[in-house]
């Protein structure tokens, strides 16, 4: 079997190099350890679903596993894997609150019904299991009302919460996150997040 091809993002070493000025190391690890665990249980669940996996990017927005087409239920167990394992790190707060807490962010802000993230990848195969013939802009649609509410509520934090800047940066990340992954892969193959 061939191994896929592991790339990593020249923008990845600088979003790495600005977490380490920002950041205590304790943190970073922590979240470089949740997004392992996230990451490693997607591949275990395409690995059980015998799905091959074909390259992995790691970007600023997170790792991207490049897999074959699949089918919808296959896609759905593979989707909700990442999140799954992000939410078991909660059981280890007491010895790893750090970890803890970065696994339930990025299971948070993964089960949000924003393609390609988990959360749409989970939405979209709902939706053709339940034989809805427009998945894929029932999906896109939900993806721009959730940002809308999530722009709103950073503006309202920022504006009349005055929580400071932070909720419009995070709504910014998950547009951008976001928005350029609309375009499928060349090659037709599956991106889970």
């Amino acid at each position: 079997m061939d191994k896929p091809q592991i790339r990593l993002s020249g923008a990845w070493f600088i979003l790495a190099a600005l977490m380490l000025l920002i950041l205590p190391l304790r943190w970073i690890l922590a979240s470089f350890l949740a997004a392992a665990v996230h990451e490693g249980c997607h591949w275990a669940a395409l690995r059980a679903c015998g799905v091959k996996i074909n390259g992995i990017s790691i970007e600023p927005a997170g790792a991207v596993l490049e897999t074959e087409p699949m089918p919808p239920w296959k896609e759905l167990l593979c989707a909700l894997a990442g999140p799954a394992g992000s939410f078991v790190l909660l059981a280890a707060a007491r010895w790893f609150p750090c970890t803890a807490i970065c696994g339930f962010v990025q299971g948070t802000f993964n089960s949000l019904p924003l393609y390609p993230s988990d959360g749409g990848r989970t939405l979209r195969s709902i939706l053709i299991l339940l034989g809805a013939g427009r998945a894929d802009r029932i999906v896109r649609m939900v993806g721009w009302a959730v940002l809308a509410c999530l722009a709103a509520l950073g503006v309202y934090s920022w504006l009349v919460l005055r929580l400071g800047i932070l909720p419009v940066v995070v709504a910014g990340m998950l547009i951008w996150r976001t928005i350029p992954r609309k375009i499928p892969c060349k090659d037709g193959a599956l991106r889970v997040q």
